[in-house]
């Protein structure tokens, strides 16, 4: 999911620590991917043309052939012909994918310079539209009984999430008590949240990163998926990204549900949940236990990039169920609810384009998408307001 941004307080042996960490993001390489010979499945059906949505984009676009480009820059670390994946049950070699990215890529410049010749949006749009049903086979997730969306016009669930910006250092000191940890060997990936953050059974094995100032930072830090980490020395500052590594493959459950659920808080809101805790230290263990799972990070040179190494484009990156889409890098369009702006909380229909790039521990359904919005103000409102119903949609070219 998400990087995020440390404001790191720096101690005696920064300078090497610093060092240290610098190496780890240059030596970082990508896994070995030319050898894969490997089949994926879906949950999808196709859809019939006389059931389309129509299509359009609320961003008229923009950035999305920026998603395009790095997601193919990804494809190429692949060998696709190795790979498939089935849609409505037929498989297809991967390096269809590819080819949807570039046909797709081609009509949005014809949409663009539809509407730059003729000033025309609806007239360019309908163009378009004719032009991807003729391309294009559309699918969605294929929903059983016990499915949440189910027989629902709308089936999907959504959420937003973004780069949230912390404080950290790269000492535990009587500020900075609780470890940031990259991903530990498979060996010690089995401890719950109770046993890592108050039982601190991976202290001492070298695996923190950097240090949060309190529990719930490093709990929404997780809910994130990574973020940006601010490191202070002798009044300068160094930005550290991070992003998702893994999990320790056990439930990640919202604490705002338990506590509101004990009588503790009224409200589901992050300022209500903050205050309880703050107010309330010695309830933290009980709390936080409620959520066993546990997210690692990873140290990155560049804003935050999904589960497949993709650098996530602001508003056009989602991520999906690992377990139901295992291969990334889909073209899909979606249809829901969003914050109109930074003051306004009223919810409004918007549908675009995007590309399934990512996953998350939370993140759990054959109908569940989390929407991407970067950094900011409004990054930040989307993603603690967005919790809607609406339709998900896959793409490949014919």
């Amino acid at each position: 999911m998400l990087v995020l941004l440390v404001n790191i307080s720096c101690g005696k042996d920064v300078k090497s620590k610093r060092k240290d960490l610098e190496s780890k993001i240059i030596k970082e390489k990508l896994p070995d991917l030319t050898e894969l010979n490997k089949l994926y499945t879906t949950p999808t059906e196709i859809v019939p043309l006389n059931e389309w949505p129509y299509l359009s984009d609320d961003l008229d676009f923009a950035d999305m052939q920026l998603g395009i480009k790095r997601q193919l820059l990804r494809f190429k670390d692949y060998n696709l012909k190795k790979i498939n994946v089935s849609f409505d049950n037929q498989f297809i070699q991967a390096s269809k994918l590819v080819e949807t990215l570039e046909l797709f890529n081609e009509f949005i410049k014809e949409n663009l310079n539809c509407i730059s010749s003729y000033n025309d949006k609806t007239l360019c749009l309908d163009q378009f539209n004719t032009n991807i049903k003729q391309n294009f086979n559309l699918y969605k997730p294929k929903l059983d009984e016990n499915d949440r969306g189910y027989g629902k016009k709308d089936y999907t669930r959504f959420t937003a999430y973004y780069t949230p910006e912390i404080k950290g250092s790269t000492e535990k000191d009587k500020r900075y008590l609780h470890a940031i940890y990259e991903l530990p060997p498979s060996n010690m990936r089995n401890f719950t949240r109770e046993e890592i953050d108050f039982d601190h059974v991976l202290e001492g094995k070298g695996l923190s990163l950097f240090y949060a100032k309190d529990l719930f930072e490093l709990y929404l830090l997780q809910v994130q998926g990574g973020g940006k980490v601010k490191v202070f020395k002798n009044g300068s500052e160094k930005n550290y990204y991070i992003s998702f590594a893994g999990t320790n493959k056990k439930d990640f459950r919202f604490i705002s549900l338990y506590m509101k659920d004990q009588g503790y808080i009224d409200d589901l809101s992050i300022e209500a949940q903050r205050q309880f805790l703050n107010w309330n230290k010695h309830l933290e263990r009980e709390i936080y236990s409620y959520s066993p799972g546990y997210i690692f990070f990873k140290l990155s040179n560049h804003p935050p990039e999904g589960s497949d190494k993709v650098p996530l484009t602001d508003g056009r990156s989602i991520a999906t169920d690992r377990k139901h889409y295992g291969f990334k890098g889909i073209l899909s369009f979606i249809n829901a609810k969003r914050p109109i702006n930074e003051s306004d909380k009223t919810m409004q229909d918007f549908s675009r384009f995007v590309i399934d790039q990512d996953t998350g521990g939370a993140i759990k359904g054959k109908a569940r998408v989390d929407i991407y919005h970067g950094e900011g103000v409004y990054a930040e409102l989307a993603a603690y307001n967005t919790d809607v119903m609406g339709q998900l949609y896959f793409l490949i070219a014919k």
